[in-house]
């Protein structure tokens, strides 16, 4: 494989050949393995269950969604012993191949579940060494709870914040000044 492809459905649609930051390993023998699903958990709930219908035996399948058990157990259920959990710690307020950056997961922990198939659980850490990141094994349920204290309640306080400020008149109209980045 000499490369990722990425597929960006937000718009406008862009399709676009890129290589990884530092490839130094390499990443699976066939295409797309491991295979990683990279959409809301909802979604990515959708895809595992597709892809337990097609997938061959072995296929590594991860994820990089924000919330663990409820895919990690989806997995399980559906026999995928090569489902590794994902979540690089990274981000920025963008969205989309488009808001993507080479440098985003550089130093960057990068959460993996355990599993039973330490294979599978070796090339998804392999996977995250490839982008830069810090592979970082954290059980789904914990993960779970640390990041509800440490990204999803601060999302919540800040659009709540964000909404209060809207329904100022004097703080409304100067809103823009904190900027996107600003509150979380």
């Amino acid at each position: 494989m000499d490369g990722l492809v990425g597929h960006d459905r937000v718009s406008p649609p862009t399709r676009c050949r890129c290589s990884p930051v530092n490839l130094r390993v390499q990443l699976g023998t066939k295409p797309y393995d491991p295979h990683e699903m990279a959409e809301p958990p909802d979604a990515n709930l959708r895809l595992l269950r597709r892809l337990a219908r097609v997938a061959p035996p072995g296929l590594v399948i991860t994820d990089v969604g924000s919330v663990k058990r409820p895919i990690v157990q989806e997995a399980a259920r559906l026999g995928l012993r090569g489902f590794v959990g994902g979540h690089p710690m990274a981000g920025t307020e963008g969205a989309g191949f488009l808001a993507s950056s080479p440098d985003l997961f550089l130093g960057r922990p990068w959460v993996v579940t355990p599993a039973r198939d330490a294979a599978a659980v070796r090339r998804v850490r392999g996977l995250a060494r490839a982008a830069g990141a810090r592979p970082v094994e954290v059980e789904a349920a914990v993960h779970d709870r640390a990041v509800a204290f440490l990204s999803h309640l601060p999302q919540v306080v800040a659009w709540a914040l964000a909404a209060a400020a809207r329904g100022d008149a004097k703080a409304g109209r100067w809103l823009s000044l904190a900027g996107p980045a600003s509150t979380t």
